[in-house]
């Protein structure tokens, strides 16, 4: 629900919004704070607002302004002839008596003459005022309070209530703007008394104009700006601007180029003579003061502060006089424009159920008495009979807003009552508000019935007889004693009552009689009742100027819709043509830019020709036209922007997850190895298909169309995400139950007991025999073949899944001996970890990139250094250090040239090493391995050798850049530790570089060979130092 207050001035509105952080002005199209109450006609569509206060200075006869004047006032009363005197546009007098606006014959209204009553127009002012409401509150608003001045009329309200249903919307009350403007004085107020009373005086000055110039322009340039609608609208303007700049100066000067009849006129004028001009204006101000303090009974001296708002307020002359007639200094502490639509917001708010406002009580009343009159039946005297009329004050002057009363007729037939003020000298209004018919009824024959009508004085301020009911008695028994004429002094045929007083008024009927017995069931029957508001719309017109509305408004929606898609075709013109020959030119070719510019050509002098005045569909076809060749273009420069980003996000991705399945936080222990090596292996995929859509996309030109889209590497991150996060994020599993008191904690020896089936060979022993210094099997070969990896392929970096048996640890001084028996699922665990984590150096370093050596370094001091038990990983540590030194060296090769000289560099480092492996396999006598595992071995060879093929390749490309900025390589190092990667299948490759340093000629089988036996020996070595440390 909607919480919108409006405020309709003169010349301009207001609307504010209530938020949950208060109440805000809501800015118009232009972002002002004040939207000017304007409607002017064109041709095809209407401009209302700002676009009609900009229309109006070349069309003045066209806009209609100054409608909250008119609305509800007859043609011929006399301050509307005064007023329509001064209006550019025409106005006639309507078949009710009432004003009729005219669109000019020379602007036809989509080929029509037009003519609207004032209610239509603020119709149209409210729908604007709506627009931009919504717009700002993103929703539609329907609910609203709008300010109403206290002296509008019950025809003005209830014509302000029609406008603001033709513009669609539900006003929750008709808000007074002095009631507003105090309500949003209070609210905010913390300091007032809770007991005491205290006196505020509001004083409102709104807009008024000075027209002293047109006289003098007429005796000295001989001209008479009344004879010409736009000179009387632009000096309207200027003296607007002129009385603004006296409020604040003593002097202003005034001028206006070619007013009338190609002459520039000046003036100028001072404080003094502008207020001495203004006197009969000034002398009026008093009035209103005595009559408020009048009505609110008390005195100036019981006046506590004064408040001055309006947009006349800032004239001095008039603050003068409020000082002196109140005695104080009056104080603006309030925003003078905005005080009414504030406290319209705020009443809305307080009415609607969708906001919770501190409680604030605000009293209203009625300034006008009503009555109520009727034609009264005399009953037949010696006078002869007659009819005369009688009144009543229902509501007199004060009454709260809103009030409710009961009044009682007694009648036989239908009867009709009048709504009417009881006082007129204060209005210029007829005297005649309502008339209402009540009935058909039935009565018994000749029996005069009791009908008790409902009189409503509603939020609004509209008066209406809401329903009339008739109280049948359906039996009565009655014992009287007394006078039987009962009825020869009730001639009165009226009680006044409230709400439910009805048997007061039966008992003054009955008096003089003693009642002994008395049984009565009466029925309430409800009397229709009809009613006429002079000057009101009827329902149907209503109904019809909402139709009429609804068609205007959607003709201004389709002609600002045809305009919007007219400049978004001439706004794509001049932006392509800009474009194509600054940061579209490495997208397109020579002749696609050529062709590209002779269509622009050709649309743009089309639309400045044949194409001014097409519909919305021809727009929206030649913007689709030009499109079709521009929108390629433009899809591979925002491609080219956004895949740079979208790669390193997918980048990071891979990075993350590839980090915490290595990592050594505690928080991934729970998760099985298993688990890691899938999202290891997800990983690697996502890397190598972004590896080959980056080369394939680099090798293509800019104005190519693009092979690696920024929505495919997106996507691939999405689904790189799902598959690993479940894993990542899966939760830890609860701790298991401790065992319970009453259970035997088991023997201390099982775990040696256990360990004993897996043991070989000789040197065994029981330790209840008392042997502690076991001696230990012969290990079993180590396992060379992970999960997830191929048997054939040769593996360097290996764990050990022996049993080590049961080593013995020395006694300790009091001979307590203890046993370690290692778990064989915590040393396979720890040597799967250390291959996922070593593997993820070594592809890093074979990857081509050398920046990220000293990261891997740390990384690989940090698992060597870790404390593994009881596996042994120290023997590895010498073949890394002899890598490390080996690549370290590389890095100094960027002088040297390409990645010709260090393909030449490695050549030559592998046969020095061969050499190394030949005089290894002479001293331990490897023997040979089974010729289908090397040519396995040497197939997987092969693909790492392309693999590494393609990056240096790549690295070539890049040499120059990279050549550059080599000088910054320590920074570049630091940065790329963040997408440092471990994983489990990039082990593989560093296997597959190491069996290519050991074997540089990888062709011929006897050197694959060797490296089997190599990788063999390194195998013994493992278990001798695993022997070592169970002894």
């Amino acid at each position: 629900m909607s919480v919108v207050g409006f405020d309709l001035g003169n010349e301009s509105s207001i609307a504010a919004v209530a938020r949950q952080l208060g109440i805000d002005v809501v800015l118009n199209d232009e972002s002002k704070r004040e939207t000017p109450a304007i409607v002017c006609s064109g041709e095809q569509q209407r401009f209302t607002g700002t676009a009609g206060a900009a229309s109006s200075l070349m069309n003045p006869k066209n806009a209609i302004s100054q409608i909250k004047r008119l609305i509800g006032r007859p043609f011929s009363d006399s301050e509307s002839q005064r007023d329509l005197h001064s209006l550019p546009f025409k106005v006639t007098e309507g078949p009710d008596g009432f004003p009729l606006i005219h669109v000019p014959t020379h602007v036809r209204y989509l080929g029509e003459e037009r003519a609207f009553t004032p209610t239509q127009v603020l119709g149209m002012v409210l729908s604007d005022l709506k627009r931009i409401a919504e717009k700002n509150l993103s929703a539609a608003v329907v609910h609203c309070c709008i300010g109403i001045p206290v002296y509008f009329t019950d025809l003005q309200r209830r014509l302000v209530s029609d406008a603001a249903t033709i513009a669609g919307l539900h006003p929750l009350r008709l808000f007074h703007e002095t009631t507003a403007t105090a309500l949003a004085y209070g609210i905010y107020k913390t300091d007032l008394p809770e007991n005491d009373e205290l006196n505020v005086a509001f004083v409102d000055i709104g807009h008024a104009s000075m027209q002293a110039f047109s006289v003098k322009f007429k005796e000295e340039y001989k001209i008479d700006v009344y004879q010409n609608g736009r000179a009387c609208q632009r000096l309207r303007a200027a003296c607007e601007k002129l009385k603004k700049m006296l409020s604040a100066n003593p002097e202003a000067p005034l001028n206006i180029e070619c007013l009338m009849d190609e002459k520039d006129v000046r003036g100028f004028i001072k404080r003094e003579e502008f207020e001495k001009i203004s006197v009969p204006i000034l002398e009026r101000v008093k009035g209103p003061l005595e009559k408020a303090l009048s009505d609110a009974g008390i005195g100036v001296e019981n006046v506590h502060s004064v408040e001055v708002v309006g947009s006349g307020s800032r004239v001095p002359a008039i603050i003068r006089i409020l000082t002196e007639f109140f005695g104080k200094e009056p104080r603006c502490t309030m925003n003078a424009s905005e005080c009414v639509a504030r406290g319209c917001a705020l009443q809305c708010a307080m009415l609607s159920p969708t906001f919770k406002v501190r409680e604030f009580q605000v009293n209203e009343y009625f300034p006008f008495p009503i009555a109520l009159s009727w034609k009264s039946y005399v009953a037949e005297t010696h006078d002869g009979p007659g009819d005369h009329q009688q009144s009543t004050v229902v509501f007199p002057k004060g009454s709260p807003i809103p009030c409710v009363k009961a009044v009682t007729f007694y009648r036989s037939c239908t009867f009709s009552v009048d709504v009417r003020y009881a006082d007129v000298s204060e209005l210029q209004a007829p005297s005649k508000i309502s008339s209402y018919t009540i009935g058909p009824f039935e009565t018994a024959k000749g029996e005069r019935a009791k009908v008790k009508m409902k009189v409503r004085l509603n939020l609004h301020g509209l008066v209406s007889i809401e329903s009339a009911t008739l109280n049948k008695f359906c039996s009565m028994q009655i014992d009287m004693f007394g006078d039987n004429d009962m009825f020869t002094g009730a001639s009165d045929d009226l009680a006044l009552a409230y709400a439910d007083d009805l048997t007061l008024a039966y008992a003054h009927s009955l008096h003089n009689v003693e009642v002994a017995k008395k049984k009565v069931e009466v029925k309430k029957v409800n009397i229709p009742v009809v009613g006429l508001v002079y000057g009101a719309m009827e329902a149907s017109d209503v109904q019809k100027a909402v139709e009429k509305e609804f068609e205007m408004a959607l003709q201004d929606r389709v002609m600002e819709d045809t305009k919007d898609k007219k400049n978004a075709v001439e706004a794509y013109i001049y932006d392509m043509r800009n474009k194509l020959h600054d940061k579209y030119q490495d997208f397109v070719t020579a002749s696609e830019r050529d062709e590209f510019s002779a269509k622009l050509q050709e649309v743009e002098d089309w639309l400045y020709e044949d194409g001014e005045d097409e519909t919305k569909g021809v727009y929206v076809a030649k913007l689709e036209e030009l499109k079709k060749q521009g929108d390629p273009i433009e899809e591979r420069f925002r491609e080219n922007s956004e895949r740079g980003p979208m790669i390193n996000h997918l980048i990071h991705c891979i990075n993350s997850y590839r980090d915490k399945t290595i990592t050594i936080d505690p928080k991934f222990d729970h998760i099985d190895i298993a688990e890691k090596q899938k999202v290891v292996n997800e990983c690697g995929g996502a890397e190598a298909w972004l590896m080959e859509k980056k080369q394939q996309q680099d090798s293509l030109p800019k104005h190519a169309t693009p092979v690696l889209l920024t929505a495919d590497v997106k996507r691939k991150a999405e689904t790189l995400d799902r598959f690993c996060r479940p894993i990542m994020t899966k939760p830890r599993p609860a701790p298991p139950k401790p065992h319970s008191p009453t259970e035997t904690p088991p023997a201390p020896q099982h775990a040696t007991e256990e360990a004993q089936p897996e043991s070989h060979g000789k040197g065994a022993e029981d330790p209840q025999d008392g042997n502690v210094d076991a001696q230990p099997a012969p290990p079993e070969p180590m396992e060379t073949v992970g999960e997830g990896t191929s048997s054939a392929a040769p593996i360097l970096i290996v764990g050990s899944a022996h049993n080590v048996g049961s080593p013995a640890v020395p006694q300790t001084p009091d001979d307590v001996s203890f046993e370690f028996a290692p778990s064989p699922a915590l040393l396979k665990e720890q040597k799967e970890t250390v291959k996922i984590m070593l593997h993820g150096i070594t592809h890093t370093l074979t990857s081509g990139n050398l920046l990220q050596l000293a990261y891997c370094r740390r990384a690989a001091d940090n698992i060597f250094n870790m404390n593994w038990v009881p596996l042994d990983i120290s023997p590895l540590r010498a073949i890394f250090d002899e890598l490390f030194a080996y690549l370290e060296s590389l890095k100094d090769l960027h002088n040297l040239g390409p990645a010709a000289l260090f393909q030449q560099e490695v050549g030559q480092r592998l046969i020095n090493l061969r050499a190394q492996v030949e005089i290894k396999r002479k001293e331990l006598d490897i023997p040979i391995i089974a010729q289908d595992e090397t040519l396995a071995a040497l197939s997987t060879l092969r693909v790492s050798i392309e693999r590494t093929r393609l990056m240096l390749a790549d690295l070539e490309q890049r040499y120059e850049v990279q050549q550059l900025k080599f000088e910054e390589r320590s920074s570049r190092i630091q940065a790329c530790q963040y997408s440092f990667s471990i994983t489990q299948n990039e082990l593989k490759d560093f296997e597959a570089m190491l069996n290519e340093c050991l074997g540089a000629d990888w062709h011929q089988q006897e050197e694959a060979l060797q490296i089997q036996r190599y990788v063999a020996a390194k195998k013994q070595m493992l278990k001798r130092h695993i022997e070592d440390f169970n002894t």
